[in-house]
């Protein structure tokens, strides 16, 4: 069940980081922008501005919905709207379990319907990025997937 979380808090606060391409074997080529899962490890101002550039981007490219997944926090609808970003195409999935996000990631990345899908969760071994990065190549989707040091409980 997916539903739309608008709020006036500010979801993307208290992380820290550096953004990664993930890539499906070590050493292979990135892949081109557009497409394609991306590792942002510690979380700060700097990768927040980033991720809303690029979800600025893809949504005003209308290029499907905007599927945000295990978000700390609901998602507020003013600072969407200040980085270009339109919160009518932005979904919420709240309380997946880790088991069960990586099936539903592959699965959102792959049908063609999302244009990008952000996720907080625990960084997905080489396997499971490499399975990802497969299906958003087939979808054309970006993905985001926003890890957290570990020892810290699950953002949810």
């Amino acid at each position: 069940m997916a539903t739309i979380m608008l709020t006036h808090q500010n979801v993307f606060d208290a992380l820290s980081g550096s953004w990664q391409q993930a890539q499906t074997t070590p050493g292979s080529a990135s892949l081109p922008h557009g497409k394609g899962v991306s590792l942002i490890e510690h979380w700060n101002c700097q990768q927040q501005s980033r991720l809303l550039a690029e979800l600025s981007t893809i949504s005003r490219q209308g290029s499907g919905w905007i599927l945000m997944v295990n978000a700390p926090a609901p998602l507020s609808k003013q600072a969407l709207q200040q980085a270009g970003v339109a919160p009518w195409r932005v979904l919420s999935i709240q309380g997946i379990p880790p088991g069960a996000s990586q099936s539903l990631m592959e699965r959102a990345l792959a049908q063609g319907s999302m244009g990008a899908l952000v996720s907080w969760q625990a960084k997905p071994g080489q396997r499971q990025q490499a399975c990802l990065q497969a299906a958003a190549q087939r979808g054309n989707c970006r993905g985001f997937i926003i890890t957290a040091p570990s020892g810290l409980p699950a953002l949810h």
